[in-house]
């Protein structure tokens, strides 16, 4: 089997592009790349290879085609040329600056200029007819001048100006493929800042209308480890069940397992080395609350050692994707199903007798919230993600009857993460 690093050298001198500096692979399918050459962007696409060719409305042609149409619009890239060779495709356009808007971090101030920016760009697009329909922070450049510009244009449509404007900005559901909008973009940053009841309600009308899921890669390359396979088999689970948004066929993590990326709600691997970093696993026994796919058990046993965990949830359904990711991880973890709203579950959990209990994002779900901290409080550590501000979360670890709680930070949502340890009898 040859090397993907061969495999991709061999595309690039079959291209004329041997010099080509690598910018980023995409993060929904392995089989496709950016790569620079002075002042050009060529898209490189190994076709045999390419999971979501389906999942897109235009091939490298159609959006040269779009980015020609839209030629003279500042923030845009240029249609340079479209080069084909067997089994390999690149759309070849102009260098645009700036760093993706989900690498970049700006204060409201300077998000709002981003954004009044970028929906000027939009507006341009729409007066010409063009529905980007991909407006996501990774396709948004931004650089230290807080210049926006706008790329991808592999989603993008020609029609009619008033279709353009609804499309970039309110991002209706149309037809087989999504549309991703400025308002769907606004979404996560406004959201952190609403009530957790306003974000739900949200939530049931964008169901219906904004479209919030990202395309999950229908098939796997040939050469996909047997790792891959069964994260991705797990990840097709989770998509049906309602552990993470009843009604959406979304995981709640996004995670890439060599190479695959596996779409969901939030990303993994940076909240995963948030809570890594927060304590020593290793040798412990875990206890994960509200576990969903029990990422946290299966990644502490492969990564740091921890011995054993217990990972718990509500729904039979995700509990069956865990299944498949702790085999996959090699990881020995016992899957328990359990509704913390029912009677009699505490000595049972108890029994496991672990060194360190997770709840991340749970009490708020849990109708006697009372109970469920006493439970908590039992035990000698808790890592604890709570949706309530810091002081009124610590206070509650506090009256569980912990002795010490830090702020291990903030996650992507806002919401404060603690550690909360206690001295036991």
């Amino acid at each position: 089997m040859i090397d993907p690093g061969d495999r991709w050298a061999k595309a690039l001198n079959a291209l004329g592009l041997a010099d080509a500096e690598f910018l980023r692979a995409s993060q929904f399918d392995s089989a496709r790349r950016a790569y620079r050459v002075g002042q050009q962007v060529a898209k490189v696409v190994l076709l045999p290879d390419e999971t979501t060719s389906g999942q897109r409305v235009n091939d490298p042609q159609g959006e040269f085609a779009v980015l020609k149409h839209c030629g003279g619009i500042s923030g845009i890239p240029g249609a340079v040329a479209v080069r084909s060779v067997p089994d390999v495709s690149a759309l070849v356009v102009t260098y645009v600056p700036g760093t993706p808007a989900d690498e970049v971090s700006l204060p409201l101030r300077k998000w709002l200029v981003v954004s009044f920016r970028l929906s000027a760009l939009l507006a341009r697009l729409a007066a010409r007819g063009v529905s980007h329909n991909d407006v996501t922070p990774r396709n948004i450049l931004v650089t230290p001048a807080l210049e926006v510009s706008l790329v991808d244009f592999d989603q993008a449509r020609v029609g009619s100006r008033a279709r353009a404007f609804a499309n970039n900005f309110v991002g209706i559901r149309s037809g087989k493929f999504a549309q991703y909008s400025l308002v769907g973009l606004l979404r996560r940053p406004l959201r952190t800042r609403l009530p957790d009841s306003v974000v739900r309600a949200y939530r049931r009308i964008a169901r219906r209308t904004v479209a919030t899921e990202p395309p999950f890669p229908s098939h796997l390359p040939s050469a996909a480890s047997n790792r891959a396979i069964m994260f991705h088999q797990a990840w097709r689970i989770a998509t049906t069940s309602d552990a993470t948004s009843p009604g959406r066929r979304m995981a709640y993590y996004s995670l890439t397992v060599d190479g695959i990326y596996l779409p969901g709600e939030r990303p993994w691997k940076p909240r995963w080395e948030q809570l890594r970093g927060a304590t020593s696993l290793k040798g412990k026994r875990i206890l994960e609350l509200g576990c969903n796919m029990a990422l946290f058990s299966s990644f502490a046993i492969e990564e740091e050692s921890a011995t054993r965990a217990m990972a718990v949830d509500a729904d039979a359904r995700i509990l069956k994707a865990a299944d498949l990711v702790t085999r996959a991880c090699n990881a020995r973890v016992e899957l328990v199903r359990q509704d913390f709203d029912e009677q009699g579950w505490e000595d049972r959990l108890a029994s496991f007798r672990p060194d360190l209990v997770t709840a991340l994002s749970v009490v708020q779900w849990v109708t006697d919230k009372d109970r469920f901290l006493t439970f908590l409080g039992r035990f000698p550590e808790l890592l604890y993600e709570g949706h309530d501000p810091v002081d009124i979360e610590r206070a509650r670890l506090l009256w569980a009857g912990f002795d010490r709680v830090e702020l291990i930070g903030e996650s992507e949502r806002n919401r404060p993460l603690l550690r909360a340890t206690r001295d036991l009898d």
